[in-house]
């Protein structure tokens, strides 16, 4: 006997729900996932530090001075800075001895960094930091190195001279010079001269050990 077709489809719908159930474990059905692929990233390269080349002729102190000046980096420049120490004494113009701490008595031993300009001066190390300023902010260029006549910058005994040309304020005219005196690879005192100009700051026949593009 032939079923009406509406009851057999009802049977197969009734057929298929408990199968379902009959599988159906109560867990979860597995969770959908998605893999990712990660795009490429560019690592930012690390930043190489150039090393300026080396000066031939000069110790290595001095040449490291001259990167100093060069680079603009006063405060390492301070600590190459070696003071002179003198005793001190009653102050009677030109060429007198380091000026006495308040209270101290006269021959009390001070420490100083000798500066030429239009006369020779005996700064006290609270000065240094401007002194050093004066070529620091004023665009300084090398000129050379020498070596240092003697005498030149009393009370020290130089080693070299480093030359740089500096242009302290717009409304000068030309470059002025200023000599650092260097003693043992240290910045011992500076020769400005009285407005010397950077062919002026060591006597005429002077030794170069270094001339840019030498």
């Amino acid at each position: 006997m032939r079923l009406p077709r509406k009851p057999l489809a009802i049977l197969l719908l009734c057929a298929t729900v408990l199968l379902a159930a009959a599988c159906d474990d109560g867990a979860p059905a597995p969770a959908a996932t998605t893999t990712v692929t990660p795009r490429a990233t560019t690592e930012a390269a690390p930043t190489s530090i150039v090393t300026p080349p080396r000066r031939a002729g000069i110790p290595s102190e001095v040449d490291s001075l001259i990167n100093l000046v060069l680079a603009g980096d006063t405060a390492a420049l301070d600590r190459a800075v070696i003071l002179t120490s003198l005793p001190c004494g009653p102050q009677q113009g030109p060429g007198s001895p380091p000026a006495c701490p308040p209270g101290q008595p006269v021959g009390t031993r001070v420490d100083v960094f000798p500066v030429a300009t239009c006369e020779g001066e005996l700064r006290p190390a609270s000065s240094v930091r401007a002194t050093l300023d004066q070529v620091m902010q004023a665009k300084p260029v090398l000129i050379g190195v020498y070596r240092a006549p003697r005498p030149y910058l009393p009370p020290v005994q130089a080693d070299q001279v480093i030359v740089f040309s500096r242009t302290p304020t717009e409304g000068v005219t030309g470059p002025l010079g200023a000599g650092l005196v260097v003693v043992g690879g240290r910045l011992a005192g500076i020769w400005f001269g009285c407005g010397a100009k950077p062919t002026e700051i060591v006597p005429p026949g002077t030794e170069p050990l270094f001339l840019p593009g030498g």
